[in-house]
């Protein structure tokens, strides 16, 4: 029995001291002088533990196979306190003590003393999963490995090491007493992010967040590869407070507008930097215009997501300020896998097919047909009113003759929009290879993408290979290197606002009764000539401009970085780090003869090839130690070197001479234009950081850049930041288990910002010219040879504050960011004899606040329930702007225009309202119809808040994930709502055309009364202006809508922006390793995903806030007969062999 009893015993101690090594936290004072009152002087060992448990809160734990309990030890008293308890049983025997919290653990002092090779493996606590990529590392030291495919980990772990630890982004950081042990296995639970997370900060300096002074967020790389999206920015929408992101209506591989913390300039991009692996690359974006072109696409989107580890989100100048004048706007970092450290080889296959459709349609009457003034076209001569509308009579199935000459039933065809579009489709597929040692790694990718867009014939392909090794000789030299090859076809891609490639801009305007089946069969004459409903020249057919004008493009683009890290000595090590990102790119569009609406109608063929490169070099020391116990201090002194180039040369023809045959020489008209930009950055740098006790930090950032684009005395500038952290719980030991951790933290920084190359030099063009001598002109833009730099002056102040246990985490942040000298092109007077100026002309403001909550709700072996809450508010100021005037025109539209006013928020709309009285009510004349009021602000670009509410529930092998996104207020002017109201295509103008019809003569076009019956028709909300009695005269629906149009007032297309979208849900299924152990695979995970489901609340109605044509600063305000927003939804397998 007494066998039994001890064998339960030792098994117990055991598994206890196995959990409470899970423990995290050393406290080497606590309790210590707590005095003990001993029953004697002589005990065993077992005895004199339990005589302390019972005497104390100290509980101790040790390991059996390494500690005999047995022992017999005599103290010198029997009223000793714990410390001096402690020292005579070292001295007695050889057992050293380390105390977690309240918990003694007891080791031999031999164990500690030897060398051993430490391994085992991490798995998540949840799905017992493994984890690839932990970093586990031992305390005290720079060693270092991370876990590979298979969760497993192997080190050789010096005699003096005492603690392991293990972290990953989005899990609880474990450390673990190493005593005596050559394996340890860890189960690590998904974590809500605490101060203690290890995160990847400027120049790639891996820094726990505690020791921050400034606001940054991160996204794991797991939740991006299997998103479902062709573009990776898009799936940080709603993840970030702050960050802003919204697609254009620009198809398949459409371009992105993205903002942090509000627009930073008043015409350039605000963008922020986008850094890949230490390197910058290039985010470019382009995008159409009010009267058309294309969305030329998102460089960010050749970055493949399974390549992705981690993104970090530096939010304000002091966190970027290390990376000079291009960090102004904040910066996006993104560090890519590199290969498992584990013998063996592991393979990864990770496949996405997802379906594409339609989210938002607009609402399209279908009770009135072509025609005018209630009667059929032929009614109506064709000098009068455009015939092409949908004012005349009521559908029922009469048979008329159509634009093709044939007789046709002129019937309703509500889907005569949504049957142009398709269904369109993604398929990805990234197979991973990789192997490697703790001393070497190899990473190999390969990964395809075939997209086919809701347009027809907008398609797009893309491969991408990525190859990554790394290697560490002696803990001496550390090698990192890293290549990737994109390349991606794009064909048919649609235009915008009202180019003639829109074809959602002609379909909301076909009149109800034309099927679509009608218009792709009849869309050219037997000469190939468009065929048109209409003579309107601003009107085309959608299939003629689908069959007959076509784009192409074809990118292959490099991106490679090489990197060397020399350890000088303990504390001391210098890298030097090259890269460059280059881009070649082919364009190719064409246009058959025969277009009316183009503007062409001899067709046309454009070529060019342009070239781009970046290169960046940079070389940083780093400097480590202490001074006494207290201090610590890390130095970095660096330099770098950057080098943009772009050059090329395109061609265009038109005039064919034989149709549909698109070569340059077969145009009667030709010319060539070429271009070439250069652009050079030195600069050089130092960051410091000064740490006391570990509860406060300083950080010092120094830079000063010498740029090319910039005149000689004024091409230097300096910026600096600072940042503080004060961790105020551990400062005043008042760590609770309420208050687990909290935070205080203060940054400001100054930096500046240059100009594009050549804006301070008169240059001129050289054009092409079948005259016998050359022909050129001087640039329109007057040069500025005084031209400052930009001055960004940022300020930031946060609070981190964890609660019961890091279940509760908050982070509070409210900055205010001053834009000095802004450098923007001015309009100038005809009579100067140049079109614009570049000039130092504005001022702008930034002041916002963000907020992030996140819960761990429940938190149990099976089942886990966590949140995320994210609300943001900023707000931009124009301060000032040159020589006191009153606005600057950023943009402009039928009737509309967005402005930039002194003294005002940035990104106003200005636009006619309705005549209104004192009291704010619309005026109407006798007639009733209303009168146009003075043109004036009306609404903003910019939203009043934005946030987002997420979750992740799991239970067993089930994992469910959503996050809905929020916009409240804000306007977008819509030209699209304006045309089909103007057309009489829109269900809102259905109101009074019935009682117009039945109370009005169709012999004189409704235009008079019925004999003896009150006339009736629309009537307008609003007070008549000379009577002052409400309006109570009908007036024709068609005449209505025209009246607004032909009176310019804008008050009906200015619309609210608030919406709530389901921006992704996924459910995911891990299959249990226990199942898999039969088959090859040794992990293998199902989701079924979706993203833009559906908009739980849009005060659009029909049309989305985030269709605006243009990925600029403010191509949010205004949207034109956009192409339907689309939502995703399909699976995504994931097999590691």
């Amino acid at each position: 029995m007494n066998l039994t009893y001890r064998k339960i015993l030792k098994n117990w101690r055991k598994a206890a001291f196995l959990a409470l090594l899970m423990l995290p936290g050393l406290n080497n004072m606590w309790g210590q002088e707590t005095r003990l009152n001993l029953p004697s002087t002589t005990m065993t060992l077992a005895e004199l533990f339990k005589s302390v448990q019972d005497k104390s809160e100290i509980r101790f734990f040790y390991n059996d196979d390494l500690i005999n309990p047995d022992q017999r030890v005599t103290l010198s008293s029997t009223k000793l306190t714990v410390a001096e308890m402690l020292d005579e049983l070292k001295r007695q025997t050889s057992l050293s003590f380390r105390l977690m919290g309240s918990n003694m653990i007891a080791v031999t002092a031999g164990t500690q003393a030897r060398d051993i090779q430490l391994s085992g493996r991490v798995t998540d606590s949840s799905t017992g999963e493994p984890i690839a990529g932990v970093t586990v590392t031992l305390r005290g030291t720079n060693i270092g490995v991370l876990t590979d495919i298979n969760g497993k980990y192997s080190v050789s772990v010096p005699g003096n090491v005492e603690i392991v630890a293990f972290s990953f982004i989005g899990y609880n950081t474990v450390e673990i007493p190493v005593a005596g042990r050559s394996v340890i296995d860890v189960s690590m639970e998904e974590g809500i992010q605490a101060l203690d997370e290890v995160v990847v900060t400027a120049l790639n300096v891996n820094r726990t967040k505690s020791s921050l002074g400034y606001s940054i967020s991160t996204v794991k790389g797991a939740d991006i590869e299997k998103s479902g999206n062709n573009n990776m920015i898009n799936t940080l929408a709603g993840k970030v407070a702050g960050l802003h992101i919204s697609r254009t209506a620009g198809g398949v591989d459409g371009s992105s507008r993205v903002i942090l913390r509000g627009v930073m300039s008043i015409t350039k991009d605000s963008r922020p930097l986008v850094i890949v692996d230490g390197i910058p690359v290039d985010a470019g974006h382009s995008s159409g215009g009010r009267w058309g072109g294309s969305s030329g696409g998102d460089a960010l989107g050749d970055i493949n997501p399974d390549d992705i580890e981690n993104i970090s989100i530096l939010k304000g100048a002091g966190a970027a300020a290390a990376y000079g004048s291009r960090g102004a706007n904040g910066v996006i970092l993104i560090t890519t896998k590199k290969g498992a450290e584990s013998k063996g080889l592991g393979i990864t296959v990770n496949s996405s097919i997802v379906a594409e459709t339609p989210l938002l349609l607009p609402r399209l009457q279908n009770k009135y047909g072509h025609g005018s003034f209630g009667t059929y076209p032929a009614s109506v001569p064709d000098d009068g009113f455009p015939w092409g509308w949908s004012w005349g009579p009521e559908m029922k199935g009469q048979m008329v003759r159509g634009y093709a000459g044939d007789m046709v039933p002129f019937s309703p065809q509500p889907g005569n929009f949504r049957d142009f579009f398709r269904t369109g489709s993604m398929q990805a597929n990234t197979v991973t290879i990789e192997t490697g040692t703790p001393e070497s790694s190899v990473r190999a990718s390969f990964s395809t993408q075939n997209n086919k867009g809701i347009v027809p014939r907008n398609n797009l392909t893309r491969q991408t290979i990525n190859l990554r090794g790394f290697s560490r000789s002696r803990d001496i030299l550390e090698l990192d290197g890293k290549i990737a090859y994109m390349h991606s076809k794009i064909t048919g891609r649609p235009e915008v606002a009202e180019g003639p490639g829109n074809p959602a801009y002609y379909l909301s305007q076909a009149p109800r009764n034309i099927s679509n089946d009608y218009l792709r069969n009849n869309y050219e004459d037997d000469s190939g000539k468009e065929l048109l409903w209409t003579k309107d020249v601003y009107t085309g057919n959608p299939y003629w401009q689908l069959y007959n004008k076509d784009n192409e493009e074809e990118k292959h683009r490099v991106q490679g970085v090489f990197s060397g890290k020399i350890i000088v000595m303990p504390g001391l090590d210098i890298t030097a780090r090259s890269g460059l990102d280059m881009t070649y790119r082919l364009n190719h569009s064409d246009l058959a003869k025969g277009s009316i609406c183009s503007g062409n109608v001899n067709g046309s063929v454009y070529n060019s090839i342009s070239n781009f490169l970046e290169w960046n070099s940079d070389v940083l020391a780093n400097y480590s130690n202490r001074l006494g116990e207290d201090l610590k201090y890390t130095v970095n002194f660096g330099g770098n070197y950057r080098y943009n180039y772009s050059r090329g040369i395109g061609q265009y023809g038109s005039n064919l001479k034989i149709n549909k045959f698109y070569a340059i020489s077969n145009c009667w008209s030709y010319s060539t234009n070429e271009w070439l930009s250069k652009k050079e950055v030195f600069s050089v740098y130092s960051l410091g950081q000064v740490s006391f006790r570990e509860w406060l930090y300083f950080d010092v950032t120094l830079r000063n850049d010498w740029s090319s684009t910039l005149p000689p005395g004024s091409n230097s500038y300096f910026y600096h930041s600072e940042n503080l952290s004060f961790l105020f719980t551990k400062a005043l030991n008042t760590d609770t288990r309420i208050l687990s951790s909290g935070k205080l933290r203060a940054s400001f920084a100054k930096v500046g910002n240059d100009t594009n190359p050549y804006e301070t030099n008169q240059y001129f063009y050289v054009s092409q010219s079948q005259l016998p001598y050359p022909f050129g002109t001087f640039s329109d833009v007057l040069p500025t040879y005084d031209l400052q730099p930009e001055l960004t002056h940022s300020w930031e102040a946060g609070v981190n504050l964890e609660f019961l246990n890091s279940r509760i985490i908050l982070d509070v942040t409210a900055y205010t960011t001053n834009s000095n000298n802004q450098i923007i092109r001015v309009q100038l007077p005809v009579s100067s004899g140049f079109n614009r100026k570049v000039m130092n002309a504005a001022d702008l403001r930034n002041r916002g606040i963000e907020l992030q909550a996140d819960f761990s709700v429940i938190r149990s072996r099976k089942f886990n329930w966590d949140m995320t809450l994210t609300w943001s508010k900023n707000k931009t100021m124009v301060k000032e702007l040159y020589k006191n005037a009153s606005s600057f025109l950023l943009d402009e539209t039928w009737f509309a225009t967005i402005q930039a006013v002194p003294g005002e928020e940035y990104g106003l709309i200005y636009t006619r309202d309705f005549k209104r009285d004192a009291f704010g009510r619309v005026l109407v004349d006798d007639n009733g119809f209303v009168l146009a009021g003075e043109y004036k602000r009306m609404g903003k670009i910019t939203p009043d808040w934005t946030g987002s509410i997420s979750g992740k529930v799991s239970y067993g092998n089930f994992s469910l994930a959503a996050l809905v996104d929020i916009r409240m207020g804000g306007n977008v002017y819509s030209i699209g709502k304006a045309y089909r109201c103007l057309f009489g295509t829109s269900a809102e103008t259905l109101t009074g055309r019935e009682e117009w019809y039945s109370t009005h003569d169709p012999e004189y076009l409704y235009s008079v009364p019925l004999p003896g019956i009150d006339p009736n028709g629309y009537i307008e909300k609003g007070f008549n202006e000379n009577t002052g009695q409400p309006n109570a005269a009908p007036v024709d629906p068609m005449y209505r809508w025209y009246n607004i149009w032909s009176k310019e007032i804008g008050t009906e297309w200015l619309l609210d922006a608030t919406n709530a979208r389901l921006r992704e849900i996924s459910l995911t299924y891990s299959v249990p390793a226990g199942i898999l152990k039969n088959f090859p695979a040794k992990g293998l995970s199902v989701s079924v995903i979706a993203n833009n489901l559906l908009c739980i609340y849009n005060a659009m109605k029909d049309i989305d806030p985030e269709s605006g044509y243009s990925s600029g600063n403010v191509g949010g305000g205004f949207e034109h007969s956009a192409l339907p927003s689309t939502r995703t939804y399909g699976f995504n397998v994931k097999i590691d062999f």
